[in-house]
């Protein structure tokens, strides 16, 4: 079982605590809470996404674990930063999360899932609109995600070929991957003689440049201990991963016309955003009472 500390929460309808689906993802996990929270659990809600039957696939619940790992993700890597860097200029802000930033979240949520449950036409429109942002994620995590692999702590080596792939949405991983990824970028390169592939690539360069900028000015993983840089490694790795299905999808789905592609890619899409938004919360929430969920 895991216990929960204090975090945001505000009446929505469309996330739902659903303790049993976290209890599900947590067994057989023998790593610590971080790393089932931070990735074992989207890992396997992003896999569910891309192969199992969407009929079935708990969306309100799922929502609600990201939104866990979004936030817990944010205050782990706020505690980790304040360890190593304590004059980092990011603990200068504080940003308690209230109604309106979590009615951003759920405002974020209200396309995709319009495309996870409506008619054709509105799963492809929403496709269409998430080409290029989606890509544009892609891009800027595998910059950042390069960047602090060719900069580790001081000390400290990162593990080789953790990430390998420079083209275009043909990132590969040390790590395990999402069920369904795989198939999913070959099928991506095979159609790759029928898209715009310069404009892919200069998109996702322009985002690669600014993800190694912030990690290369304004944040840093400089002191850093071993555990604690794998694990950004492994959570960056997971959430990269999770980019890559949701734009690799859209453009799929889009040039093709895929109606099962737009409608698993607009639940990727969905499952991202309470991830982002919530990290985002947990990174700039200040309060020194923060803490991390626990196994009891």
């Amino acid at each position: 079982m895991i216990v929960i500390p204090d975090h945001p929460w505000f009446p929505n309808d469309v996330m739902v605590p659903e303790a049993a689906i976290l209890d599900r993802l947590a067994e057989g996990e023998s790593g610590g809470v971080e790393r089932l929270l931070f990735g074992r659990a989207p890992l396997a809600l992003f896999g569910d996404a891309l192969t199992g039957p969407l009929a079935t696939y708990p969306v309100p619940g799922a929502l609600w674990v990201m939104h866990l790992s979004g936030y817990f993700g944010g205050v782990w890597l706020r505690r980790e930063i304040a360890r190593a860097l304590p004059d980092a200029p990011l603990l200068g802000v504080d940003v308690t999360p209230d109604a309106t930033s979590f009615t951003e979240l759920t405002t974020a949520l209200a396309d995709a899932l319009a495309a996870l449950h409506g008619d054709d036409a509105t799963a492809i429109a929403y496709a269409a609109t998430q080409a290029v942002p989606q890509l544009d994620g892609y891009g800027y995590n595998h910059g950042y995600l390069t960047e602090i692999l060719e900069a580790p702590p001081a000390g400290l080596t990162s593990p080789p070929e953790f990430l390998v792939g420079s083209g275009v949405l043909d990132g590969r991983y040390a790590v395990d991957e999402i069920a369904g990824l795989d198939e999913l970028r070959d099928r991506f390169a095979a159609s790759l003689v029928d898209l715009d592939v310069d404009t892919l690539a200069t998109q996702q360069a322009d985002a690669h440049a600014r993800g190694r900028s912030v990690w290369s000015t304004g944040l840093s993983v400089q002191g850093f201990p071993q555990p604690a840089y794998e694990q950004l490694l492994e959570l960056s790795a997971y959430f990269l991963q999770g980019t890559q299905a949701a734009a690799i999808a859209a453009i799929l789905a889009t040039a093709q016309r895929d109606l099962d592609l737009a409608r698993r890619g607009a639940l990727v899409a969905a499952l991202l955003a309470p991830w982002t938004i919530s990290y985002r919360m947990g990174l700039l929430d200040g309060r020194s009472d923060r803490a991390l969920p626990t196994f009891s």
